[in-house]
């Protein structure tokens, strides 16, 4: 993995009761990794992703909208997951590759050793950014990139 960087970075980590809510619904019994799957599955087919460069939501605010930009969709996964103490046993990550040029960048997440990329149709089967610059891995809840909603 490439090397991280803290600085300039802001935090997140605010639950919001109602991403919570949603949160419980969506898992319903289930516990461990197949909870954080079902999250990333849902996100991916229930959010539309906008390439929208410099916007940045609060992970309610995605969830109301049911829209966000990478970063946002990524922020998400992670409070929802967060919120049902998915954490406790896993390492979470957002990840930032591509170059520092719009539309040539994205934001995804690292769980463990897998991937999850909430933006596309097939979450947890994507590997296709293994072949780009990794700009900056960071540990949930510190972002990779500063930002303020």
């Amino acid at each position: 993995m490439a090397e991280c960087y803290y600085s300039n970075v802001s935090r997140s980590g605010n639950i919001s009761p109602f991403v919570k809510e949603v949160a419980e619904l969506i898992v319903g019994e289930s516990t461990g990794i197949d909870a954080i799957k079902k999250i990333a599955i849902w996100i991916s087919k229930n959010t539309h992703h906008e390439k929208k460069a410099g916007f940045y939501q609060t992970p309610e605010t995605t969830l109301l909208r049911l829209t966000g930009n990478c970063c946002s969709l990524t922020d998400l996964f992670f409070h929802m997951c967060d919120a049902l103490n998915l954490m406790e046993n896993h390492t979470f990550y957002y990840v930032h590759v591509g170059t520092l040029k719009f539309r040539e960048r994205h934001f995804f997440a690292i769980i463990d050793n897998f991937l999850v990329d909430v933006g596309l149709k097939y979450p947890w089967e994507n590997a296709a950014f293994y072949n780009r610059t990794i700009l900056n891995i960071t540990p949930y809840p510190i972002l990779p990139i500063p930002r303020e909603y």
